[in-house]
């Protein structure tokens, strides 16, 4: 698979035949799974992520572009309002403009963390789990709240697709105020 960055908003991917042949999309019936052809697109968004940092929360257009003897060749458009450009914020590690997400060893950290926020350094904070850890997904933050992060937690490397995808929302969008009511904190 080779990717190739044809705009600030489009990137174009060539697949070749052998690969899609070994993820079973080429066979007849497969053109109507679902599920063959949603593990396919997350894995073009996860080679998205590892190629150009790009980590996607927005409307994608997919266009199939060309398919050859030799390969397959896929267009991949974010809408207008958002771009690819690369975000220099916090090394680029699993950040986008519209979010943080952050990975917690143990619970203790998240309500230290959640202790020393003011109610005015985010206004959307949602908490998941996953394999034993907690990650805290922040939205509108001040960047206080991302010196904070970085002393009780790391910024994570996974995306927030998979974390959704293979985690479990605790609290949704509102963690601070529900973690500080139960806990005290």
């Amino acid at each position: 698979m080779k990717l190739e960055r044809l705009s600030s908003n489009t990137v174009k991917f060539s697949i070749s035949i052998a690969e899609l042949e070994l993820k079973g999309i080429l066979e007849d019936d497969q053109w109507k799974d679902s599920l063959v052809w949603h593990e396919f697109f997350e894995e073009l968004m996860d080679e998205m992520y590892i190629e150009y940092g790009i980590d996607l929360e927005s409307t994608i257009t997919v266009e199939i572009n060309s398919v050859t003897s030799s390969e397959m060749v896929l267009i991949l458009t974010l809408s207008e309002d958002e771009s690819f450009e690369d975000d220099p914020f916090l090394d680029g590690k699993a950040v986008c403009r519209g979010y943080l997400l952050y990975k917690f060893c143990q619970f203790e950290d998240i309500l230290s963390f959640v202790q020393r926020l003011n109610p005015d350094d985010c206004e959307e904070l949602s908490l998941y789990t996953k394999d034993g850890n907690y990650f805290t997904e922040v939205r509108k933050w001040s960047q206080r709240l991302a010196s904070l992060a970085g002393e009780y937690g790391e910024q994570s490397d996974e995306t927030i697709h998979v974390i959704r995808e293979y985690g479990s929302k605790i609290i949704d969008k509102r963690s601070r105020e529900v973690l500080t009511e139960y806990f005290g904190v």
